[in-house]
């Protein structure tokens, strides 16, 4: 995997993230990048109640290591420390030890965390994701569908395979980056953008189906109308 290819990844699962969270009840706000002290948090979430959970998302080309899985979460930790949850997403591949110890993290055995992540070891997930571009542009189209279906939008396959494409390269042009947004905010936004770029795949198009045209013949000035151009019958035009 290619560093751009890392990048690519942690853009599907961005966009996967925040998509499927639309049609979920457990949340109202959302902040992207928020400005954190520390800014150690890609995606910050809120309930009703105001309790939050963190997500980071990492991509590599690397093995993912277990030092590193510990220092990203310390570091969520130390920045929000008032969180429900934390939740660790890697993007990328890891040795068999290690995907064996977030497989413990995850069922809350004991998994080594140390003494700064001990106390919060039932708030911690770490999700693994290998990188294989199809299966996340699988799980982002599945999401963008959900989405639109929830909406009552029902595109075909291919239009929500063009909708992902153009999210993949947009989504980090969103103004609301860094800015807490809710719920309804977001998919106004996400509509907005879909709406206007995909009226034709979403059956949103105003047609004209009817033109009447009015039409002087010289002579008499008398005026032929028709209401559909290509039915205009030249013969009334010239007697």
């Amino acid at each position: 995997m290619s560093g751009h290819d890392a990048i690519r990844g942690f853009v599907y699962q961005t966009i996967a993230s925040v998509v499927h969270a639309l049609v979920d009840s457990s949340w109202e706000y959302l902040t992207i990048e928020p400005a954190t002290e520390n800014e150690k948090i890609d995606m910050l979430w809120e309930d009703g109640a105001g309790l939050k959970k963190c997500q980071q998302v990492k991509s590599s080309i690397n093995n993912f290591t277990k030092p590193e899985m510990l220092r990203w979460l310390e570091a969520m930790v130390g920045d929000v420390p008032d969180a429900k949850e934390y939740e660790l997403v890697l993007i990328g591949t890891c040795s068999d030890a290690v995907n064996d110890f977030v497989k413990r993290v995850n069922n809350m055995e004991s998994a080594e965390l140390g003494s700064t992540l001990d106390p919060f070891a039932d708030k911690i997930q770490i999700e693994l994701m290998i990188f294989n571009p199809s299966m996340l542009q699988g799980h982002v189209q599945n999401e963008v569908s959900r989405f639109l279906s929830e909406q009552h939008l029902h595109p075909n396959h291919q239009t929500v395979v063009q909708v992902t494409g153009g999210l993949l390269y947009q989504f980090l042009q969103f103004a609301m980056f860094s800015t807490r947004a809710s719920k309804a905010q977001w998919t106004e936004e996400l509509l907005r953008w879909v709406t206007s770029n995909y009226k034709r795949g979403l059956n949103l198009e105003v047609r004209q189906d009817r033109l009447a045209i009015g039409i002087y013949l010289r002579g008499d000035r008398k005026l032929v109308k028709t209401s559909n151009p290509f039915r205009l019958q030249l013969k009334k035009l010239i007697g």
